[in-house]
């Protein structure tokens, strides 16, 4: 802090005088004041030191002033100066405070440079800028955008800081104002329209961040507004796409998608001419299937074009590409227009092998990239569109065939809903239940049908339904049903559970089929064969008697005159001894397989392992003496005959056994559920059966074998054919020639009450018979 008289002598300084000018203070005492001063300077001071002493007018603001000063090396250095004058002891001196202020200079650069580096890049993008101080009263700076985007001058916000909310859609103009009060304490992040002069509306995205300064106090508020009008229009479009995909997925006709597909077009787009062309197969032909055109090509025709000819629809229905053209690229000879109107934009998108869609404008850049991907998506809608309309058209033409071919079969068709309960099912099947086929085309429910069965059948039906529902499996009943005329017909119902990825049940389709006469023959049939067996029964046992004295006076013979008989005789007799012991066994077998139906014991649950355990109890000698062994796996429980089921078994395994060759008998016996059914298989490692004989085997009387070879009569394999068919089953045997057989019995699950589960419309009305 240097001090001077009025002559500008320098009379003190303090320490500090030295970091500033590089003088230490006694080397300033008694120098002027203009040493500190750059030369262009010193002139300046003294005259105003004069005028100030004569006329006391101050050329500097003596409170703050900056001024350049010189160090001792001759540089400048910038000063910030506070000046004052006393008197004293009646003589005048002037004081001063001077500080360095070269960093602060320093900084102040750095933040001009910046600042205008901002503005440079502030004023070219494309986003408005801008900058209010917390109160929002003052507009510190907006960017050139915003002229753009509000299509009003800047500068009118620097006067009216608020104005720009004028120029807000009124719909949008509170919700804005309300969002900006909520700054800085509160986010702002706004979308909302725009309306220029012109009328044109702009949608915008408006941000603000707060500035806090070192004290984590707010000194400015900065905003970011981008023009999202694009986003937006595409936004809508993808809406209106999207409405139309749904739309599009319940249309019924080919006609209606066309038309859907022109309407959204035109409405999204704004384009003024739109037109569908489909290809007509028969006639290799595009004709236009929907079209619009506003005023602008009034008069507008669609003619039909020839696939292969050269319009542009034409090309881009060959070539599977879209064509995009204005009149700078493309002659105007090839357009579809007929009006007298040039169509200077036009576009073609071909919809797979259905067509081609056709959108045409009258000024160029009406039809941009936008545009053309809007209707390159909605071709793909389109084209599944027309895909499913197709499909459904086959569909239904297949099924009016399938129920013109049903109904003149006599057979009608069902499909049920299950989550729903409601059955669809063909005039055939409804005639059967009674239920009105007019009815049972809108859907009826199941319980409506289920009461048609008959109280006998309808638990077993219902049982049926229910395992079918639980396994998504396979369902065959055959039943009978009271028809609208009071008549009990006998119907076999087949079909199948579909189910979604969780396992449940979602459509339960199939087919019925009247066999009343197919029933009374059986019933003819099965009365006949039991005439028959009662024959085969009384035959049978007829011939046992003349049988036995038969081989009762050849025994006698034989024993009375043994010693009479040369060896000729002695073998005669032997022949026919053997000869009756064999009519006796086949007369018995005869007699046993007549009684299978006749004389079997009523049916009750029977454990197949118990049965087995006893089969191989009793066997247990041959088992230990051609060192067979044998394996099973766990047997069910099924509804049957014990007797008889002991009979089967015992006569499988037992042929095993008999078949086995030269190796020890191998036999394993395993049981697998299949649907409402139980398979029991019985492997052996014999010699085999050949394949031509594997039906043979079955039949009454039938051998495989020489009697020297072999033993037996036959009738062992057709005695548990008979047995199995009694309980509604089935055997059959796969084998190969020396490598063993397998015997295979499809036994019917054991029946179980129906158990009311967790599909609704189906088991709480099952429960209700």
């Amino acid at each position: 802090m240097p001090s001077s008289r009025s002559t500008s002598t320098i009379q003190s300084v303090n320490p500090a005088i030295e970091a500033i000018f590089g003088y230490e203070p006694d080397e300033l005492l008694g120098e002027p004041l203009t040493i500190l001063m750059p030369d262009e300077r010193a002139e300046q001071h003294r005259q105003a030191i004069a005028r100030y002493l004569e006329t006391g007018e101050r050329s500097l603001d003596w409170e703050y002033v900056e001024l350049p000063g010189r160090r001792r090396n001759g540089t400048e250095v910038p000063l910030a100066i506070s000046f004052n004058d006393v008197d004293h002891e009646g003589e005048r001196f002037f004081t001063g405070i001077v500080r360095d202020i070269t960093e602060r200079k320093r900084i102040e650069a750095e933040l001009r440079e910046r600042e205008e580096r901002f503005r440079q890049i502030a004023e070219n993008i494309e986003e408005g800028f801008w900058m209010t101080p917390p109160d929002k009263q003052e507009v510190l700076y907006m960017n050139l955008a915003y002229e753009e985007i509000w299509g009003r001058s800047r500068e009118s916000l620097y006067d009216e800081p608020l104005s720009f909310l004028d120029a807000i859609h009124p719909e949008d103009r509170d919700r804005v104002r309300d969002a900006l009060d909520t700054q800085p304490e509160g986010e702002y992040d706004e979308q909302y329209r725009v309306v220029q002069p012109n009328g044109t509306v702009r949608w915008v995205r408006d941000r603000a961040f707060p500035i806090e300064d070192k004290d984590g106090e707010v000194a400015r508020i900065v905003g970011i507004t981008e023009d999202i009008t694009d986003r937006k229009e595409f936004e809508q479009q993808l809406k209106a796409l999207n409405d139309t995909a749904q739309q599009l997925l319940t249309t019924a006709t080919r006609e209606e998608v066309s038309e859907k597909v022109v309407t959204t077009v035109a409405d999204v787009l704004d384009l003024p001419l739109v037109a569908y062309y489909r290809h007509d197969d028969d006639e290799n032909a595009l004709v236009a299937d929907a079209q619009t055109a506003t005023a602008e090509f009034s008069g507008q025709q669609f003619p039909t074009l020839p696939a292969k000819g050269k319009s542009l629809a034409a090309a881009a229905y060959a070539g599977g590409e879209r064509r995009h053209y204005h009149t700078e690229t493309e002659s105007s000879e090839v357009q579809v227009n007929t009006s007298g109107t040039e169509m200077r934009s036009g576009l073609y998108v071909p919809v797979d092998d259905h067509g081609v869609i056709v959108a045409g404008a009258c000024e160029i850049g009406m039809i941009g990239v936008q545009q053309r991907q809007f209707v390159d998506i909605l071709a793909m809608t389109a084209q599944a569109a027309y895909d499913r309309v197709e499909r459904e058209q086959d569909l239904h033409d297949a099924k009016q065939r399938f129920e013109a071919a049903t109904e003149a079969g006599g057979v009608g068709t069902w499909e049920w809903h299950v989550q729903e309960d409601e059955m669809v099912t063909g005039p055939a099947f409804a005639r059967l239940f009674g239920v009105d086929p007019d009815a049972a085309q809108e859907e009826v429910s199941l319980d409506r049908f289920v009461s048609s069965i008959h109280e006998d059948d309808r638990g077993r039906v219902e049982a049926a339904i229910e395992e079918a529902l639980e396994t998504c499996g396979e369902y065959k009943e055959d039943y009978r049903v009271w028809n609208a005329d009071g008549e009990l017909r006998w119907v076999v119902a087949q079909g199948h559970v579909e189910c979604d990825d969780d396992g449940n049940p979602v459509t339960f389709p199939g087919a019925l089929t009247d066999i009343t006469k197919r029933w009374e023959y059986r019933q003819k049939v099965e009365e006949s064969n039991e005439r028959l067996e009662q024959f085969a029964y009384a035959v049978s046992h007829d011939l046992q008697e003349p049988l036995r004295m038969v081989s009762s006076y050849l025994q006698l013979l034989e024993d009375r005159y043994r010693d009479k008989l040369d060896d000729d005789a002695q073998e005669f007799i032997d022949f026919a001894v053997d000869g009756a012991d064999r009519m006796q066994s086949m007369i018995e077998g005869l007699l046993a397989y007549s009684r299978v139906e006749t004389q079997g014991e009523s049916f009750e649950p029977v454990e197949l392992e118990a049965v087995l355990d006893d089969v191989l109890d009793d066997l247990q000698l041959r088992i230990e003496e051609s060192s067979a062994e044998i394996t099973t796996e766990s047997l069910p429980t099924v509804d049957g005959d014990r007797d008889q089921l002991y009979e089967v078994f015992q006569n499988l395994v037992s042929n095993a056994i008999k078949y086995a060759g030269d190796a020890p008998p191998r036999i394993h016996i395993t049981a697998d559920r299949n649907g409402r059914k139980w398979i029991i298989s019985v492997t052996d490692n014999g010699i085999g059966i050949a394949p031509d004989e594997q039906e043979r085997i079955f039949e009454v009387f039938e051998r495989l074998h020489t009697r020297e070879e072999q033993s037996g009569i036959g009738m062992g394999l057709a005695l548990c054919q008979r047995i199995i068919e009694r309980h509604g089953g089935d055997i059959w045997v796969e084998s190969t020639p020396g490598d063993g057989s397998t015997f295979f019995i499809a036994f019917p699950a054991a029946e179980r009450k129906s158990n009311a589960g967790n599909h609704p419309g189906v088991r709480e009305k099952i429960d209700d018979y």
